[in-house]
């Protein structure tokens, strides 16, 4: 029997910015502590033809499949992990 809680959905693009992905952040169901590091990485930069999907099993496990090209990509420094640009 399918749980009632299970979902799903995709998102598709043919140019993000990256810099006003944190907005859009606010409506997929990803977690705050995600959301938040994201924002600490301050990531720059492009996708195109950005393809993403989630799925929610019984279970309420959450899983990811995104593909797309990055272009002009740059990240901040964050702890122990360097920043870097493309």
């Amino acid at each position: 029997m399918q749980n009632a809680e299970a979902s799903s959905g995709e998102m598709r693009a043919n140019l993000l910015e990256l810099e006003g992905l944190g907005k859009l952040m606010e409506f997929l169901p990803i977690e705050r502590k995600f959301k938040a590091q994201f924002a600490e990485f301050s990531p720059q930069g492009r996708v195109e033809n950005l393809q993403a999907q989630w799925q929610t099993d019984d279970d309420k496990r959450l899983s990811y499949r995104v593909k797309g090209t990055f272009g002009e990509l740059s990240l901040l420094q964050v702890g122990r992990l360097p920043g870097f640009s493309a």
